[in-house]
């Protein structure tokens, strides 16, 4: 089980890492484009100025838009990143054996069964649900006796 919490985190500090440097650059580096754009057509006497200014205010508004997409994407990896810290925790203090690892590892097994029933329309939440229901039930069996 501690292997296992140790693998997960490791897993979600580099899913973290990859959304910020591949989704999020992305975001930025489009919406800068789409700016610069924006900006050299304004500046183009060829074009007439109301074009201009709705392709301007369409440009802002989706930039507004992907703003608020990338500041949730940015919460989403703090909350993986959070998540991670407290998987590596759970699996140091199983690997050595320590009751708190015992408990930490306990209430993350029922994070999981709260959020895999809170979210059972997807197959993520099946899955959260189905390992939540493992952690929980092999930690309340014999093993609980073998923690200091």
């Amino acid at each position: 089980m501690a292997i296992i919490f140790l693998i997960l985190a490791i897993l979600g500090i580099l899913g973290a890492i990859a959304i910020e440097v591949f989704i999020v650059a992305n975001y930025y580096y489009t919406m800068n484009l789409n700016l610069v754009l924006t900006l050299d057509l304004l500046r183009n006497p060829s074009i007439p100025h109301h074009f201009a200014m709705y392709y301007l205010y369409t440009s802002l508004m989706s930039m507004m838009s992907d703003l608020s997409y990338v500041n949730m994407l940015h919460v989403g990896t703090i909350a993986i990143l959070a998540s991670s810290v407290l998987y590596i925790a759970a699996g140091f203090g199983l690997l050595y054996m320590k009751k708190w690892g015992y408990y930490l590892a306990l209430i993350i097994g029922i994070l999981n069964i709260v959020g895999g029933v809170l979210s059972l329309l997807s197959l993520v939440g099946i899955i959260n649900l189905v390992f939540g229901i493992i952690i929980v039930v092999y930690l309340l069996g014999d093993v609980k006796y073998e923690f200091e």
